[in-house]
């Protein structure tokens, strides 16, 4: 699979999502500029809304907001700025990630917005693949993200580079994204270039993988929509299903499981379980009730693809 010029790439979303309105989470960095630019080259500013996080971190985070409101006022674009005042005191990533999600479904909400659309593209697809590869993950962890709300999903980093600078496009550096302290950067920094020694095209590679990837996922969430529907199993019918499926509709009712948790209740399944039993994972209660597994939670889910709502 062919990675595409950042106009090409943003083309072929729109074509996927005519006539829809969107958020555009900007940060203010080179990624995020070039996705307003390039929207704004092709569709009406009055189908976009611009959504900015401050996490007043960085004494360069003022600047960045100003910047993110001037062009996108410059350009007739709505604007909506969320500031935070607190930085969390553990897991401040991950709390502020759910922080900027819940902002970006707010606004998309109340300005009656399709889809949230981030600035994330093949360079952050293959450090994703990569990452995920030595930490151990599922199919659809292997496939890396959804393309489904990122219109620079088939264009590369240096593109955007140039694109940037070919129209003028205003953008800030965040001096974090240096910073070999976190893997993603080291993944990028030394890892990357490696790679590309053995392989020149490296990005239409890991493309090409997650496209594998994507269909051998969407072949398992077709082969157990039919119980997550349900609710319920036959145990005889879950013991019958081919391993990779009975572990895949497990993970699938239950939202974000360990694997060990996952590992421990198939373990319990396949050895002759006695009637009236439970497992718990997470949110759900995986029972056994007169030889059907039922799945009782508050939200069974259905299979999710990652499609994170944050900005870049």
């Amino acid at each position: 699979m062919k990675t595409l010029s950042v106009e090409a790439s943003v083309v072929k979303f729109l074509d996927k999502n005519k006539g829809q309105k969107f958020v555009v989470a900007v940060s203010g960095g080179v990624d995020s500029m070039v996705l307003l630019h390039c929207l704004l080259r092709y569709i009406g500013a009055e189908d976009l809304v611009v959504a900015h996080v401050n996490h007043g971190t960085r004494k360069e985070c003022a600047a960045e907001e100003e910047m993110v409101k001037s062009f996108a006022k410059s350009n007739r674009v709505l604007v909506r700025v969320k500031r935070l005042t607190a930085v969390p005191e553990r897991n401040k990533e991950a709390a502020w990630r759910e922080i900027r999600q819940a902002f970006f479904t707010e606004v998309a909400k109340k300005h009656s917005c399709d889809k949230v659309l981030t600035a994330h593209h093949t360079s952050d697809l293959v450090e994703t693949m990569i990452y995920r590869s030595i930490k151990g993950s599922t199919v659809m962890g292997a496939m890396g993200f959804s393309p489904d709300n990122k219109p620079l999903y088939h264009a590369v980093k240096r593109d955007i580079y140039k694109y940037a600078e070919k129209y003028s496009v205003p953008f800030s550096e965040d001096e974090s994204n240096k910073n070999a302290a976190h893997a993603r950067n080291r993944i990028r920094q030394n890892v990357v270039p490696e790679l590309r020694k053995i392989t020149p095209n490296m990005e239409a590679v890991y493309l090409q993988s997650a496209q594998n990837m994507t269909e051998i996922q969407q072949f398992l969430d077709e082969s157990v929509a039919e119980y997550i529907q349900k609710k319920q199993i036959l145990l005889r019918d879950f013991l019958a299903l081919h391993n990779c499926l009975q572990r895949h509709l497990l993970q699938s009712v239950v939202a974000s499981p360990m694997q060990r948790d996952i590992n421990e209740c198939l373990r319990w399944l396949r050895n002759n379980p006695r009637g009236n039993t439970h497992r718990t994972l997470k949110n759900t209660t995986i029972r056994l009730m007169r030889g059907r597994v039922i799945f009782e939670s508050g939200q069974v889910i259905a299979p999710v693809h990652e499609n994170r709502l944050d900005e870049k």
